[in-house]
């Protein structure tokens, strides 16, 4: 019998995208405005952040980095500690509908996701 090979899911211990665009001193990593404030934008694929920046029309200005959990964590404690939201995989189309909210993660939380290698889904 022949089976599919399943693909194992992503894990927050592999790779991770956001979104930068280049400042004097050091990248300068994208957030989104939310009702509670910012949201940092996280990806868990590389082709998801290059749709994103091309169905905003933002190609020219910015450009996709791949991070790791670790300075993630780092970026969160650091220079990004007063960001209380994460948008994970958020899709450009949504972004002004309520269904933008089902991407948000506490800070916190994505951080404990983060140091715990838990799925991404």
């Amino acid at each position: 019998m022949n089976r599919a090979r399943r693909r194992q899911p992503d894990r927050f211990d592999a790779e991770l995208y956001v979104i930068a665009r280049r400042r004097s001193r050091s990248p300068e990593l994208m957030r989104l405005p939310c009702k509670v404030g910012e949201a940092l934008t996280v990806f868990s694929s590389g082709h998801a952040p290059d749709s994103f920046l091309r169905l905003r029309g933002l190609e020219e200005d910015w450009f996709v980095r791949a991070t790791s959990p670790g300075e993630l964590v780092s970026l969160l404690f650091g220079p990004y500690a007063s960001i209380d939201w994460v948008s994970l995989n958020p899709h450009a189309r949504l972004l002004l509908q309520e269904d933008a909210r089902a991407t948000m993660l506490k800070r916190e939380s994505f951080v404990a996701l983060l140091l715990c290698g838990a799925e991404v889904r």
